[in-house]
């Protein structure tokens, strides 16, 4: 039996070098104010990301000349586009936001073989952190660098077909009536609001919170707590569910998170992105989220969509679940027109 390497830079012995196709493992530079920035975490992952390595402290003309002339098409592909430097000095005012790269380490993980290391570089990562281009001359290789991006980003773009998330969907796991239960359990019970957070394991009680990720105040959570009701959730996910996970995913799901019924209604507000369900260490423990719309013919907009792996929307009918690993960036977009009911779970097993 062959063991297949357990981390990245396990996976790139005795290669040194990412090359095209890899998927890059996660890394942070640095801002000019010291602050750490991921280049894969919630706000720049699900858009291409250039890299403009410059190789000394200040970029040569002929990549200011080369940035001038396409960072306006980089920019309509969706991509950010970022300066990396190797000492913080000559960041000086630029509309392109500068990073540090401490000993050009990040930098030595792209650079081609051969290429002078004061050499500039330019590296075009995928939404899904493959490596999409490098360029080691930014003079004659930016276009194609450009061009590539801009043939990713159609792909991207397609609303069905070409690309699709890695996700479960299963129709009918909730009646009509089932899904009017719920809706009804939001409305009367549970009217006691308590203050964000991860829940309060003590109450007995149904309660509500106000769910402000990333800003956003248009969603209001409803944690269900009444047994009863814990119960008609669980026999109708072990029966209509569980099994196709099993089955879909290879792997027992025998423990959840307490229930929420969530309501999306008017403004988002905040910020524009999306978010992971396990990215801090008292969630970690998750494995895969559940979604189920209570009301689609109610509501316009409110779709998810995973902006790692294109642009399509899902929409599932009323009672179809959508299940996802926690892993995965996902973005709940705003309700357009009316209200979104949904019933959301967390979900793990053993392992």
């Amino acid at each position: 039996m062959m063991r297949l390497p357990e981390s990245a830079a396990e996976a790139r012995e005795p290669q040194t070098r990412l090359t095209i196709g890899d998927i890059v493992p996660p890394f942070s530079l640095q801002k000019p104010d010291g602050a750490a920035f991921e280049i894969g975490g919630d706000e720049a992952a699900g858009h291409f990301r250039v890299l403009v390595f410059t190789g000394a402290v200040q970029p040569t003309q002929a990549v200011n000349d080369a940035l001038g002339r396409r960072l306006a098409d980089m920019r309509k592909h969706d991509a950010l586009v970022f300066r990396v430097q190797a000492q913080p000095e000559g960041s000086g005012s630029t509309n392109i936001p500068v990073l540090i790269d401490q000993g050009r380490r990040v930098a030595e993980a792209f650079r081609p073989d051969g290429a002078p290391i004061d050499a500039p570089l330019i590296v075009a990562l995928c939404p899904n952190q493959h490596l999409l281009a490098v360029a080691s001359d930014a003079g004659r290789e930016l276009d194609a660098l450009v061009s590539a991006i801009g043939r990713e980003a159609r792909h991207y773009r397609a609303s069905e077909g070409e690309r699709h998330a890695p996700i479960l969907q299963m129709p009918r796991v909730l009646s009509p009536d089932d899904c009017r239960y719920l809706i009804n359990k939001f409305t009367i019970e549970g009217n006691t609001f308590i203050e964000p957070g991860h829940g309060n394991q003590n109450l007995t009680h149904d309660y509500k919170m106000k769910i402000p990720e990333y800003g956003r105040n248009d969603r209001i959570d409803h944690w269900v707590m009444n047994p009863a009701t814990v119960r008609f959730i669980d026999e109708r996910l072990k029966r209509r569910l569980l099994p196709e996970v099993r089955k879909a995913f290879a792997y027992r799901i025998t423990k959840h998170e307490n229930y929420r019924i969530t309501k999306y209604e008017g403004a988002r507000g905040g910020e524009l992105h999306g978010h992971r369900d396990d990215s801090e260490p008292r969630v970690a423990h998750r494995r895969f989220a559940l979604s189920i719309n209570l009301n689609s013919e109610e509501f316009e907009g409110g779709g998810i969509r995973f902006p790692e792996y294109g642009g399509q929307v899902y929409r599932p009918a009323s009672g179809a679940a959508l299940l996802f690993s926690c892993s995965i960036l996902h973005e709940a977009l705003h309700v357009t027109k009316g209200r979104r009911f949904v019933l959301l779970g967390f979900m793990f097993g053993e392992t």
